[in-house]
């Protein structure tokens, strides 16, 4: 479905009408940018670009006190796996020397 046709569908009618001049009548997008240009600040690199990624995906797993969940959260229903959850490391380490045997058998 393109987007003009889901903008019709949900009533959106495929534009966003802004203030001009007017940056606070954008509420949600100037909530928004604080957060995100603290965080580009705090990386020592000049190329935003390569860490804007990692930036997004810390602001949509961080949890919102005031919702008491993440942006992640509402829009997927489940907390985001982040890089570091991928594999379950709960497992104990096996002893090399069997693991050598059970794969030669």
């Amino acid at each position: 479905m393109p987007l003009q046709d889901f903008c019709q569908t949900t009533r959106r009618g495929g534009r966003i009408n802004t203030t001009a001049y007017h940056p606070q009548s954008n509420g949600l997008i100037e909530e928004f940018h604080p957060p995100l240009k603290a965080a580009i600040m705090c990386h020592a690199t000049d190329k935003w670009t390569e860490v804007l990624p990692t930036i997004l995906l810390g602001l949509r797993a961080f949890l919102k006190e005031n919702i008491g969940c993440t942006s992640a959260e509402l829009v997927y229903g489940k907390t985001l796996r982040l890089p570091g959850e991928f594999f379950d490391c709960t497992q104990p380490d096996r002893d090399p020397v069997q693991l050598v045997e059970q794969l030669r058998h």
